[in-house]
């Protein structure tokens, strides 16, 4: 039986395979990497230099944004809140923006790992390619978002002009991208 936290975050069939494969989605972790990232990380060029790097989700969120309490005086609650809108208005249809959508994704998906005795990430690799000027749109409604596991390394990656299909190239000499076959398909 999946949690009614898990349904809010189930976005695809690979996604309720996974709860069905007993994984679950734990808010309060991929809360915590949101909350960390906006407090400790800062842009580093352009205009925006030294500004905090602020996850968007729902466009009318920006107010009272990041969470600056402390994690355990305040800023979990805030950061749990925040989420929970956050998959409300989701659900409701409302437009949102990539970066707090797909954070929350790779780092919330838990699963209990029999080797480790605890609860691992479903997500160990991850990869986001997101054509310019997508700030404001979820690149997955121009058709050219890509994520996914068990990739090589890339050196650069560049995206046609026409937004069908998303290209990769790798540095000279080396070899072409090779998909993994281990990549799970939850």
């Amino acid at each position: 039986m999946t949690d009614p936290t898990t349904k809010a975050w189930i976005r695809n069939e690979s996604d309720e395979r996974a709860a069905a494969a007993g994984y679950r989605f734990d808010v309060s972790r991929a809360a915590y990497v949101v909350w960390w990232i906006e407090n400790y990380c800062r842009l580093y060029e352009g205009e925006w230099a030294g500004e905090p790097m602020i996850l968007r989700g729902c466009h009318e969120d920006l107010e009272g944004l990041p969470v600056t309490l402390s994690w355990d005086e305040g800023g979990k609650e805030e950061s749990l809140l925040r989420a929970e809108i956050y998959a409300e208005r989701f659900a409701a249809g409302e437009a949102v923006d990539w970066q707090y959508e797909c954070t929350m994704r790779v780092f919330g998906w838990v699963g209990h790992s029999t080797r480790w005795g605890r609860e691992v990430r479903r997500f160990r690799k991850s990869a986001v390619f997101v054509p310019k000027k997508s700030k404001k749109v979820l690149p997955w409604q121009h058709g050219a978002f890509t994520c996914w596991q068990g990739m090589e390394s890339m050196d650069k990656r560049y995206f046609s002009e026409q937004r069908t299909a998303a290209k990769l190239a790798t540095s000279p000499g080396s070899t072409q991208w090779k998909w993994s076959t281990k990549a799970r398909t939850y």
